[in-house]
């Protein structure tokens, strides 16, 4: 039995169980919005510590970056 995340928006990409015990497993995933990736694991936080760290690649970044910038 696979652990499913809820259809909320946010897409796994992939997830890596680690050797250390701190953090133990990292899961990538891809969403448009922070709070569908919060949505996803809400439902744990009482049984887990878990933290969630918004990242972007280096091309998006970039390009926010140019959205930001005055003209």
């Amino acid at each position: 039995m696979a652990w499913q995340a809820p259809q909320v928006g946010a897409e796994a990409v992939a997830e890596y169980w680690l050797v250390n015990p701190d953090p133990a497993v990292v899961a990538v995933f891809k969403a448009d919005h922070i709070g569908q990736i919060w949505a996803v694991f809400s439902g744990w936080d009482d049984f887990f510590d878990i933290s969630i760290y918004p990242a972007t690649t280096a091309q998006e970044g970039l390009e926010l970056l140019k959205q930001m910038s005055p003209q």
